[in-house]
């Protein structure tokens, strides 16, 4: 029996990895900020990248870029400067593709005090379709309670999507992380910039993750003046003079819309010992016809660093990241759930399934626990006879873990398409198990893989593949058939977790039935 229920695990992770892929966000500034035909639009921006000036890396052969800030406004406007910063991103060569591009703007529609992450699904623009990278995702989302799911916060926001076109036209394989960061900037840039060292996500840019901070400059001041207040920035961006930068921000002496993305860049270009160069500055009074009454400045900067690795830091735990983990449990690393806390989540299994399958309502359930309210992910299995009869989960923290298995209880009952539909006539029969995931670790050295105690997901381009701890330890694997069997799992010959440009990550799971 026990070998049956694993077997229904190896296959949850392609359920998932196909309902993720539905969800479309589609364009919401198409016609108005940039053409909204495609032929247009892809003229437009080859015409952008053509008449932007060839800069390189001021560095050597090793140099790495790690991000960059680009404007966000109407292209007719700032389409042109911002070409500066996209047409050295298409020279780059990184370690390995696709490359994850973390794409952080400010919300100009959307009341918001937190970080609004899109952390599944596809962006759409008339250049085609995007993938977002959950696994980079679920990484954020578990180093930072600041990061939220608020699709509603990417709706009609701007500042993200016109950097997509630009992007599709100069990358050839990408995936995304779109953020929209809310107020105060301060707060929010310190929470992304945490969230991107504590997940490990830092070791990975200028390999293959970049990240882009979008931002416009100063707003409708006179042209004289606008040029002094974003000089007078760009001087403290250029030197990575946070200090600098932040009084003058306060004080209003410089403006930078997008203040929390830019700020998180630079704070964490600083970690890292990285510089900055200000590729192109212009204002809106510069285009044909601009009125130089009242402009908006745009600039484009990177942010490199001189050596072909970025060196590990050693940093002190971050106290939102304490506040964030200080509830749960921990044993060896494992965060553990308590009898109590099983109990309550096998019972919102259940209640959910009974309801749902007799009458096709899903039941109201509270939970004031913080644990069991905290973003995890999770599977639900169910099994009738010892026979699998469905399987669906959530890898990355999409929900509350208390929603993620009342969710997962109906997913698995009646959208795993091996199956049919659970009938009420069977519930008596159904047994439930759950495993509720811990955070997504980036792995550097297999060695340190333990058998029944890590799940694996091995990712190369865009292969993935998932296998839970258990697996291993029923069929009787050591870390090297494991690793070889997960990469089967990704649909990539076994061994190919040895090649450069495979990633491979850990994870837990407590697993507990009725």
């Amino acid at each position: 029996m026990k070998k049956i229920i694993l077997i229904s695990v190896v296959f949850c992770f392609s359920v998932v990895a196909f309902r993720a892929s539905a969800q479309v966000r589609k364009p919401a500034v198409a016609g108005q900020f940039y053409p909204a035909d495609k032929a247009q639009l892809q003229e437009m921006i080859n015409f952008f990248l053509e008449s932007a000036e060839p800069s390189g890396l001021p560095a050597n052969a090793n140099s790495r870029l790690i991000g960059v800030i680009v404007p966000h406004a109407g292209y007719l406007y700032s389409g042109q400067v911002a070409a500066y910063a996209y047409k050295l991103l298409g020279t780059v060569t990184f370690i390995s593709v696709p490359i994850t591009v973390i794409i952080a703007g400010p919300s100009h529609r959307f009341a918001l005090d937190k970080i609004a992450i899109y952390p599944s699904g596809t962006w759409e623009t008339p250049l085609g379709k995007v993938k977002v990278d959950t696994v980079a995702a679920g990484m954020l989302m578990n180093r930072s309670a600041m990061m939220q799911e608020l699709e509603q916060a990417h709706a009609t926001e701007h500042s993200l999507e016109v950097q997509v076109p630009f992007l599709q036209t100069v990358l050839k394989d990408f995936m995304i992380v779109p953020l929209v960061l809310g107020y105060p900037p301060n707060i929010t840039a310190d929470a992304l910039t945490n969230a991107i060292i504590d997940s490990g996500l830092y070791k990975r840019l200028g390999k293959d993750l970049i990240l882009i901070a979008s931002s416009d400059m100063s707003h409708y001041h006179p042209y004289a003046s606008a040029c002094m207040m974003d000089g007078a920035c760009l001087t403290d961006i250029g030197s990575l003079d946070i200090n600098t930068y932040k009084d003058n921000a306060s004080r209003g002496s410089t403006e930078m819309c997008g203040s929390g993305p830019v700020l998180a860049l630079l704070q964490i270009a600083k970690k890292l010992g990285a510089k900055a160069k200000v590729l192109k500055y212009a204002n809106s009074g510069d285009v044909p016809a601009g009125d130089k009454a009242s402009v908006v400045g745009y600039c484009a900067v990177v942010f490199y660093t001189d050596t072909n690795v970025v060196a590990e830091l050693a940093l002190p735990k971050n106290s939102s990241g304490a506040t964030f983990r200080r509830t749960v449990e921990e044993k060896g690393g494992v965060k553990m759930l308590t009898d109590a806390q099983k109990k309550r989540l096998l019972q919102i299994a259940r209640q959910t399934l009974e309801q749902y399958i007799r009458s096709k309502k899903v039941p109201e359930i509270t939970e004031t626990d913080p644990v069991l309210t905290e973003k995890r992910g999770g599977f639900v299995t169910l099994t009738k006879n010892g026979q699998l009869r469905g399987c669906i989960g959530y890898i990355q923290p999409v929900l509350p873990l208390y929603q993620t298995v009342s969710k997962m209880a109906i997913e698995a009952s009646t959208a795993d398409p091996r199956f049919p539909e659970v009938q009420a006539n069977e519930l008596k029969d159904i047994h439930i198990e759950i495993s509720a995931l811990t955070p997504i670790e980036l792995l550097k050295d297999v060695n340190k893989i333990e058998v029944g105690k890590h799940g694996l997901i091995i990712k190369k381009g865009f292969n993935q593949g998932l296998l839970l701890p258990q697996v291993a330890t029923d069929y009787g694997w050591d870390k090297w058939q494991f690793l070889d069997q997960t990469c089967v799992k990704a649909g990539l010959p076994p061994g190919s977790w040895k090649d450069k440009d495979a990633q491979i990550f850990v994870f837990s799971a407590e697993v507990f039935g009725e």
